[in-house]
């Protein structure tokens, strides 16, 4: 059962009504188009998940969509969180183009023949308790 939906960023919003009104010419439009083509992207990636999730059972899971929570003073946002009376899973989506290649120590390169740009693995940074 979806407990939260997830809607449409509220930034995506404001930058396709940001480029409505602006001039064509203005030096800010390449980026902001940027900007909004790779958020764009994201919201892609995190509804074709979702699409994913609406065939688990509706009576054995919840789902919570875009989850923004406060933590010692600090917020931190989870794509989605899937609960059911066992185990929660926590989900951070990511659409990335191309390939995507690992190497024997984990390490992740998006790219042509192995080579190309590193993806960092923010599951590293976390302290473990």
């Amino acid at each position: 059962m979806i407990v939260k939906k997830r809607e449409i960023p509220l930034i995506i919003l404001k930058l396709q009504a940001l480029l409505e009104r602006i001039r064509p010419g203005q030096i800010k439009v390449p980026e902001i188009k940027n900007d909004l083509s790779k958020r764009l992207a994201g919201y892609k990636g995190e509804k074709a998940v979702d699409y994913q999730l609406s065939f688990l059972p509706e009576d054995n899971f919840y789902i919570l969509n875009d989850i923004r929570l406060k933590e010692s003073g600090r917020y931190f946002q989870m794509d989605s969180l899937l609960l059911n009376r066992y185990y929660l899973i926590k989900l951070e989506i990511k659409n990335i183009a191309g390939t995507i290649y690992f190497d024997s120590n984990s390490s992740a390169n998006k790219g042509v023949g192995r080579k190309g740009n590193g993806i960092s693995r923010p599951y590293c940074s976390i302290p473990s308790t």
